[in-house]
């Protein structure tokens, strides 16, 4: 494959918006991405913040949730520990309820961060020269 702008010149990698060829004066790169300068940079780096701040909101949604499930699954104790008769089976449901949610709301950050280490780690292991192709 041969670079767009530079016919000569052999591609070292495509890039990652529009697909064009790229030689190694021609590379724009965006975190670990290839890209032309000008528009497809600036495209390619406002999609990673946009990425960036949705995983970051997302983040703090599930565990602002694991939050409310551990304070309602102790909550749904009390009348089970402290109740009458009627109300044990209902408190330790909803308890038990509440602590799988909690549960699956922990599995998920733990995966969340996870894939947050990877992707740094992948960004900070990413060659230093454009002529790599990624």
């Amino acid at each position: 494959m041969k670079c767009f702008s530079h016919r000569e010149a052999d591609a070292v990698g495509t890039c990652r918006t529009c697909g064009r060829g790229l030689c190694p004066p021609c590379v724009a790169l965006a975190g670990n991405k290839l890209t032309c300068h000008g528009a497809c940079h600036a495209d390619l780096l406002s999609l990673d913040r946009w990425i960036s701040t949705s995983r970051s909101w997302r983040y703090r949604a599930y565990r602002l949730s694991a939050i409310l499930c551990g304070i309602f699954a102790l909550g749904a104790l009390v009348p089970a520990v402290f109740g009458g008769p009627k109300d044990r089976p209902w408190g330790f449901g909803f308890a038990a309820f509440f602590g799988l949610l909690l549960a699956a709301r922990l599995r998920q950050l733990n995966r969340m961060r996870s894939e947050a280490r990877s992707d740094a780690a992948a960004v900070t292991a990413r060659p230093s020269d454009p002529s790599t192709p990624s």
